[in-house]
């Protein structure tokens, strides 16, 4: 018999615009109709922190994942129900300790995101431009 799909259940907080949401403790997960808590040894006063967009409400989420464990280079936090071991002195990272560099990797998320998007609408404009020559052509 297989076990149930475990979901986990984010309670969001909103300050400054930006909805701040706690992914790690205490850890809520819905098994069938029921909510169960399962509880985590943290270390105390680590928090790791991504900025993420939510585009069907229109607004930026802060999420906070509290470490498990942590070594000379990196921490472990837990992402969706997985472990996931974050490097300290990486350039580029899932998750940050401080906001500000979140921020900026966050932004930098969004530009790259902005190019793709653009370079993408592009192509679909030269697509659809020569649809019509052709369809102009056999017509």
């Amino acid at each position: 018999m297989c076990s149930p799909q475990l979901k986990l259940v984010l309670v969001p907080r909103f300050k400054d615009d930006i909805v701040e949401m706690d992914c790690s403790s205490p850890d809520y997960w819905e098994e069938g109709d029921e909510v169960i808590r399962k509880d985590r040894e943290f270390i105390p006063d680590l928090t790791l922190y991504r900025y993420r967009d939510c585009s069907y409400t229109n607004s930026i989420e802060l999420l906070k994942f509290r470490a498990i464990r942590e070594t000379e280079a990196s921490y472990l936090v837990i992402d969706d129900s997985k472990e996931r071991w974050i490097r300290k002195k990486a350039v580029r990272s899932f998750c940050y300790d401080a906001k500000k560099d979140a921020w900026r990797n966050f932004k930098k998320r969004k530009e790259k995101h902005l190019q793709i998007l653009t370079r993408q609408a592009r192509h679909i404009e030269q697509v659809i431009k020569r649809i019509k020559e052709i369809e102009c052509d056999n017509g």
